[in-house]
């Protein structure tokens, strides 16, 4: 009998198998803006204690790490990919359109982001941004018509929920639309990350293209994975003051 060699294929091909390589996100600013007034619009049962959350996430990653899992921080992969500026571009015109931050803000907004540090930029993309945070000639435009510590760019706190918005299914990738208006920024900021850096949450590391890819081939609309996420609230939302770091380790091991 003749044995043929095979070759191992990248991708997650297990929901129980050795955890490789994970995606996590790093609870931040958009949790401390979590308020009793806006936390269930943003699908949070309660405020969450942001220190206590940011500690127990640290010390699950190290125990991670420990283990010989290849830990990706989203926030950082993010970054990464706002380094480039035909991306910059790309993420940018899509998340500050005009139909959504009004036609005033579009184009102020765009040029005052496309001019940050990629890693203030990667921040601002999850933790939003106030009124109080522009520029004083942007807000002097629209000052009267808004408070001081509305959003303009609404935080996205539930990115924490890195396997949400996207999942590996054997060798390829799904990129899903969220239900719940809160969510839907989320699937962009994934999106955007170049596929060559995108990782599964089990088996080998999956590694699809290089990332140095041009504008033209970022992503469109039309070719994401239409899979709509379950309406539900959340039920991970957990109203215990490390509700962050508890959520983000189930996230990692499921």
């Amino acid at each position: 009998m003749t044995t043929v060699a095979t070759k191992a294929a990248l991708g997650a091909h297990s929901e129980v198998g050795t955890l490789r390589t994970v995606m996590v996100h790093r609870p931040d600013i958009a949790h401390e803006r979590l308020t009793p007034t806006n936390c269930h619009d943003l699908l949070f049962d309660d405020v969450i204690w942001v220190r206590r959350a940011r500690q127990e996430f640290d010390a699950f990653v190290d125990l991670m790490r420990d283990r010989g899992v290849e830990v990706l921080l989203l926030h950082d992969l993010l970054a990464e990919t706002l380094a480039n500026p035909e991306a910059r571009e790309w993420v940018l015109g899509r998340r500050l359109r005009p139909e959504e931050v009004t036609v005033l803000f579009s184009r102020e907004l765009i040029a005052w982001m496309t001019e940050m540090d990629a890693g203030e930029l990667a921040t601002k993309l999850t933790a939003g941004v106030t009124l109080s945070e522009l520029p004083v000639e942007i807000v002097a435009a629209v000052g009267r018509a808004m408070q001081r510590e509305d959003f303009v760019l609404a935080p996205l706190p539930n990115q924490l929920f890195t396997r949400d918005p996207s999942a590996w299914i054997y060798g390829g990738v799904t990129l899903n639309p969220m239900f719940w208006p809160a969510r839907r920024k989320e699937t962009l900021n994934l999106e955007a990350i170049p596929s060559s850096r995108r990782s599964g949450t089990s088996g080998t590391t999956a590694t699809t293209s290089s990332p140095s890819r041009r504008a033209s081939s970022w992503p469109t609309s039309a070719t994401r994975q239409r899979t709509r996420s379950s309406p539900r609230r959340a039920s991970r939302c957990l109203p215990s003051p490390a509700r962050s770091s508890a959520a983000a380790a189930a996230e990692a091991t499921a």
